[in-house]
């Protein structure tokens, strides 16, 4: 089966409206990466309690904490950066959730053995809560490129992996190449989509090759969850760029609201053309 969670911050920063966006898409699960504006990483016990109770009440299931973790410099102090991990592992216990998003540092391709001590460290850390650190390839960090995520993988086989197509187009990577080398060991994808030029663009019309990652769903032996994270360009001026006819690019919204709607429809277009139905609970292949 497929489910489908969201970064329903994208949707917009206050939390009902968040729950508000999921619920009028039929996504049942959310990456929780910030509520009113505030990071996941800076909420306190009460915030992050009173958040789980409303997203709880609404039937919403916290999959991941979108967290920031490893979003920081490899030169940091290590005492000072585990006191973050520690913090964002209480809010994944708060919220009855052992899945946690991370990276692996920036400037960090040259620093291999530090990466892997620290992210070893975070991962001790976070078992102690019930909770997996989830790597997210992005650009910067060390993390960026299939080679480097297999490096991690094989010295830290207890990491999980999430799989962001549209990171690796931004640094160049050849997502088909890469797919075929990270399906196996991929946990969950963020599906988002992108063109060469940087430009994120609606599932199915970049270069992330979604198309192959869609194939190789249907043949999955395991449950798979797709993660929508829109990240869509949004500009107050859309009107009149479209009346002057200087709009650039079609996939360019006049809200957030239409931006996260239009990624969650592109999700669902790409299951459907994959033969997958949806059922309760998810989708199944027909």
């Amino acid at each position: 089966m497929i489910k489908l969670c969201a970064f329903a911050d994208e949707y917009d920063a206050n939390l009902d409206r968040q729950i508000e966006g999921l619920i009028r898409n039929d996504v049942h699960l959310i990456e929780f990466r910030s509520a009113e504006g505030v990071n996941v990483a800076d909420m306190n016990d009460e915030q992050v309690l009173a958040a789980y109770e409303k997203l709880t009440e609404n039937g919403i299931q916290v999959w991941s904490i979108g967290s920031p973790l490893g979003k920081v410099d490899v030169n940091c102090d290590l005492d000072e950066y585990m006191t973050v991990v520690e913090r964002i592992a209480r809010t994944a216990k708060l919220m009855r959730c052992d899945k946690i998003r991370g990276f692996s540092f920036y400037n960090a391709q040259n620093g291999g053995e530090r990466v892997i001590k620290y992210l070893g460290k975070a991962i001790e850390v976070c078992a102690r809560y019930g909770a997996k650190i989830y790597h997210e390839n992005e650009k910067g960090i060390y993390g960026d490129v299939p080679e480097r995520v297999l490096k991690l993988k094989e010295s830290l086989p207890e990491l999980r992996l999430v799989f962001d197509p549209a990171n690796y187009v931004q640094c160049g990577v050849d997502c088909y190449r890469a797919i075929d080398q990270l399906f196996p060991l991929t946990d969950y994808f963020h599906v988002k989509d992108a063109l060469y030029s940087g430009d994120v663009v609606p599932a199915g019309k970049g270069v992330g090759a979604l198309d192959r990652i869609f194939e190789l769903l249907q043949t999955a032996r395991k449950d798979f969850v797709l993660s929508v994270e829109p990240h869509l360009k949004v500009f107050s001026g859309f009107e009149g760029l479209e009346r002057n006819g200087q709009m650039k690019s079609q996939y360019v919204f006049d809200s957030n609201y239409s931006a996260f709607d239009c990624a969650c429809r592109a999700v669902k277009k790409l299951l459907a053309d994959y033969d997958f139905k949806h059922v309760e609970g998810g989708y199944v292949r027909e």
